[in-house]
């Protein structure tokens, strides 16, 4: 294991080559952008193992979260002081990654990941050599990744579905199946994109993105279908009234039921569970 580490006094930078062990708990916000190696990170209860080209930021005393396995890459600290005084800044309104408690990951393409690993590099060049005005130079470079942060959070859909399929090559495939499975465990629940998003260190917009970009459906879309499955299923085994069964399979308004129902499967509740009566309906007609 090597490491080249440049610090001053609002941030420091590492760099690594071949480190194996746990992210030491920090007051920092920690930038992790891995070139080789595995990244096992836990978000909540949820476990992601990730490769190379991935980004990782995370917030003050989650370092213990990260566990690290042949890491080469850089690891940048910085100030929560200088941190929350760039995201306050007015270019920078629109961030929306949330980093109050959780982890967040984000996916690069190849050309995205030079980008990131120069500046990580000019940072570490600068702080060795503290030349003249690098302290300017090195503000310009934290801005920068503010920046480059601001676009990837508002990567078109066009773009993301390209982004997901560049990495799904490399094997990433794996996280939307992570996520299906979790939202067939857990559709009954009152669940919300943020409760959703936070859960696999996404930010709510970009897992909307991603979603739809991998399964050509909107979330909650996808979460509905789930839900009067599984509404057919006590329709037709059980004698529950049909408020009692909407609220059984996540929906808390009976009147939103009926309408995602009728829209599936063009017929109501009440219909599916009496095909005689939706018989008599048409026959009348």
């Amino acid at each position: 294991m090597q490491q080249e580490r440049v610090s001053s006094r609002d941030f420091f930078i590492i760099r690594w080559k071949n480190f194996t062990g746990f992210l030491r708990k920090s007051e920092t916000y920690c930038f992790l952008l891995m070139e080789q190696g595995e990244i096992k990170i836990r978000i909540r209860d949820h476990y992601s193992l990730l490769n190379e080209n991935n980004l990782i930021l995370i917030p003050p005393y989650q370092g213990s979260q990260c566990h690290l396995e042949k890491f080469c890459g850089y690891e940048f600290h910085l100030n929560p002081h200088i941190f929350h005084l760039l995201k306050k800044n007015e270019d920078f309104l629109e961030f929306s990654f949330d980093l109050k408690k959780q982890p967040v990951l984000i996916f690069l393409l190849n050309n995205e990941f030079f980008q990131f690993r120069s500046i990580f590099k000019t940072i570490s060049q600068e702080l060795s050599e503290s030349a003249k005005a690098y302290d300017e130079i090195l503000k310009l470079k934290i801005r920068e990744i503010f920046l480059r942060l601001i676009r990837l959070d508002r990567v078109s859909e066009e773009m993301l579905s390209k982004r997901i399929s560049d990495k799904d090559e490399i094997g990433y495939q794996g996280r939307i199946t992570e996520i299906l499975k979790f939202l067939k465990s857990h559709f009954t629940e009152n669940l919300s994109l943020k409760q959703i998003s936070d859960r696999f260190g996404f930010s709510p917009g970009y897992l909307s993105r991603y979603f739809k970009a991998k399964t050509k459906e909107n979330l909650f879309q996808h979460i509905n279908k789930l839900r009067i499955k599984r509404a057919c299923v006590l329709l037709q085994n059980t004698d529950d009234k049909i408020i009692e069964i909407a609220y059984q399979v996540g929906f808390n308004n009976l009147s939103f039921f009926n309408r995602c129902f009728k829209n599936l499967l063009n017929q109501t509740p009440y219909e599916y569970r009496n095909p005689i009566f939706s018989l008599y309906r048409v026959n009348k007609k």
